[in-house]
């Protein structure tokens, strides 16, 4: 029986400088040029295709603020997104509304 590995940066920068013939990083802290680059571009890469995609791994629930000043008067309630939201998968009103 065959398990998954835990991802890690570490994991997920060997795998991909294993793609361009590399050798893994040990630790995202080395010194050398493949772990420079990718600290460098781990972060914004990451968070690049977590707004690309739906993932189920990366969704939260959040309160919705109304907005103070209507932009259109067609809605009688608006609202501000959060400002680290990507995709709207589903609204949902309280228990009770």
């Amino acid at each position: 029986m065959a398990f998954k590995n835990a991802l890690t940066d570490v994991s997920i920068c060997s795998d991909a400088l294993s793609y361009i013939a590399q050798g893994p990083i040990v630790s995202m802290n080395d010194s050398g040029l493949a772990a420079r680059e990718c600290r460098r571009h781990y972060s914004r890469v990451v968070a690049i295709l977590l707004e690309k995609y739906h993932w189920g791994i990366a969704t939260k629930t959040a309160n919705l603020v109304t907005r103070s000043e209507a932009s259109d008067l067609k809605w009688l309630y608006q609202y501000d997104l959060p400002e680290d939201a990507a995709h709207v998968v589903r609204l949902a009103y309280p228990v009770g509304v």
